[in-house]
């Protein structure tokens, strides 16, 4: 392609979703519709129902129920090919890989020269299913299966975003993929919906916020022996859990085991504006405490949510926020050590101790704009496709 003409004729394809629970897509769409003269998307008709979005690579029942409605996606896509015709800019968000090899056989008679192709890999699929939600076995079959499809997946882009440079050295090594075919992206929120807010008074309570699916990263079951030692000296300090998922039942089994009386759990996924009405009276609020390496390489949307929010974040040390941080102290963010329970009550009894004069100093908006906030993704997603 010229590169004195990029007059791109964007295409956005597959069976992705759009919606509050899932900012990025919409995100990294608006960002290369920027660049673009014009743009459609050919896009497999979606249920509106968070489970679509949240609960697919939960179980093993919803992965099968994932698998099924690809192969539906793809017999959709594949009836609105002559859509495709005019593009010369193909963006497929996540999940994308059976849309990606959809893609390329549409494609097949055109010359090769006279497009681009962008995926968006996020999650590093083999790494979530085997190392992070252990739903697959290491070496079995299926991840053969799931290893050779992101391989073969990833090969077809010009160019791959991901989340952080932690998951981009992660697919360097595992398929061998260029670094130049590899773009670092920040996640991206919705930024009407999580914006500054002020620091709430603290009178009598001290409130600490949970949200989130339940995936093993988030290493809930951390939070729940935390808040058992919290609640030996301290009654006035309260913990808010909001969510569902895959950990579900065992994390209520665990509150159940411990008699653990300073929880209040909404046991249902909320959508964004509820969250922040919860978020508005917290003191601090949980990120996530998992102990696997996946944990620690990414930096998940509840951490740009409450960072974009300007409020205290208590969350699990890690390669991926050491990146952001370098390793300086950001007045209102607080890192421990992964899986630490003892850590986690000691960093919230030190908050709540210095609330009234530490909640005049947050600066984690700060670090936020700096590096994650949709400023950065259109910038960062303009300059890489203006090298293509």
């Amino acid at each position: 392609m010229n590169d004195n003409s990029k007059f791109y004729r964007l295409c956005v394809f597959g069976s992705y979703v759009d919606s509050e629970y899932y900012a990025r897509n919409r995100v990294l769409i608006d960002a290369l519709s920027q660049s673009s003269i014009e743009v459609i998307e050919v896009r497999a008709a979606k249920s509106s129902k968070h489970q679509s979005n949240q609960e697919k690579l939960s179980s093993v029942r919803g992965l099968v129920r994932t698998i099924i409605q690809l192969f539906v996606d793809a017999a959709f896509l594949l009836r609105q090919r002559r859509c495709l015709s005019r593009s010369n800019l193909f963006f497929v968000p996540y999940p994308a890989y059976l849309d990606l090899l959809l893609l390329r056989y549409l494609l097949r008679k055109r010359n090769r020269e006279d497009y681009k192709i962008i995926v968006d890999a996020f999650l590093c699929l083999q790494d979530t299913l085997v190392s992070d939600r252990k739903m697959i076995s290491p070496g079995s079959i299926l991840d053969k299966t799931v290893s050779w499809l992101e391989g073969e997946t990833l090969k077809v882009p010009d160019l791959v975003f991901i989340d952080t440079s932690q998951h981009k050295a992660l697919l360097q090594r595992m398929y061998g993929i260029e670094p130049h075919r590899l773009a670092t992206i920040p996640v991206g929120i919705d930024e009407s919906v999580w914006h500054p807010l002020p620091q709430p008074i603290f009178s009598g309570t001290f409130y600490c916020l949970f949200w989130g699916t339940f995936i093993p990263l988030h290493g809930i079951e951390t939070i729940i022996k935390a808040a058992a030692l919290v609640q030996i000296g301290h009654p006035n300090i309260e913990f808010i859990i909001i969510g569902d998922g895959q950990t579900a039942n065992t994390v209520a089994e665990l509150i159940a085991a411990l008699d653990v009386t300073n929880i209040t759990w909404h046991r249902a996924i909320l959508p964004g504006q509820m969250l922040v009405q919860h978020l508005e009276s917290a003191h601090c609020v949980l990120g996530i405490f998992g102990d696997s390496d996946k944990a620690g390489n990414v930096v998940p949307y509840k951490a740009h949510q409450t960072l974009a929010a300007n409020r205290i974040l208590i969350t699990r040390s890690g390669p991926a926020l050491s990146a952001l941080t370098h390793d300086k102290d950001i007045p209102g963010l607080v890192l421990i050590p992964p899986g630490d329970p003892q850590s986690l009550a000691t960093a919230i009894h030190d908050i709540y101790v210095k609330y009234p004069s530490l909640s005049s100093f947050v600066e984690t908006r700060k670090l936020y704009d700096q590096h994650l906030s949709q400023r950065m993704v259109y910038s960062a997603v303009a300059d890489e496709v203006a090298k293509l």
